[in-house]
């Protein structure tokens, strides 16, 4: 009841599904007997994907990873999964088992929490830059006091001089 498996034979010809199987493709058991379980191959999934896993299957005799797979009605599910040969009483290969979990959840929260990761980073940037305008506008109004500051610091000495300037020449014009 709760084992995700399927047997298929050397050309990927489902054998043999189990009830959760059948219940996460979409498909009853009857009307998947007899399919090529390529019939759960999702769109975005690139042709050369199956080709290296069929290579390392027949390299190490056995595959593990994950798949992203579409069920009848199109909707996508990821499986972890785990593809070895299936022997005769000869030892000879006469298909293939996958026993799969389905980690759909689990790609959906990383998902998750990747656009979370991205959205908290895009806002703490987007609060950077604002407390980067909000120094520098500070710095701008600092420098501005400072400047008027000075300005009428140096004011009062340059007209206590232009005033003693200005006596000086009317001393002198008057001498």
């Amino acid at each position: 009841d709760y084992i995700i498996m399927v047997e298929t034979d050397l050309e990927g010809v489902i054998t043999y599904a189990t009830k959760p199987f059948a219940r996460i493709s979409g498909y009853s058991r009857k009307e998947l007997i007899g399919r090529n379980v390529n019939l759960l191959k999702h769109s975005n999934i690139a042709s050369a994907f199956f080709f290296f896993f069929l290579s390392e299957l027949k390299t190490n005799n056995i595959w593990e990873g994950e798949i992203k797979n579409q069920d009848r009605y199109g909707n996508s599910h990821w499986v972890k999964g785990v593809i070895f040969p299936k022997y005769d009483f000869d030892n000879k290969i006469i298909g293939y088992i996958s026993i799969r979990s389905n980690i759909t959840d689990t790609k959906q929260l990383e998902k998750i929490n990747k656009l979370l990761k991205e959205d908290l980073s895009n806002k703490l940037n987007e609060i950077k830059m604002k407390d980067k305008t909000l120094v520098d506008s500070t710095k701008v109004k600092l420098m501005s006091k400072i400047l008027d500051s000075l300005d009428y610091q140096w004011k009062q000495p340059i007209l206590s001089i232009s005033s003693l300037v200005y006596n000086l020449k009317k001393k002198k014009k008057n001498e």
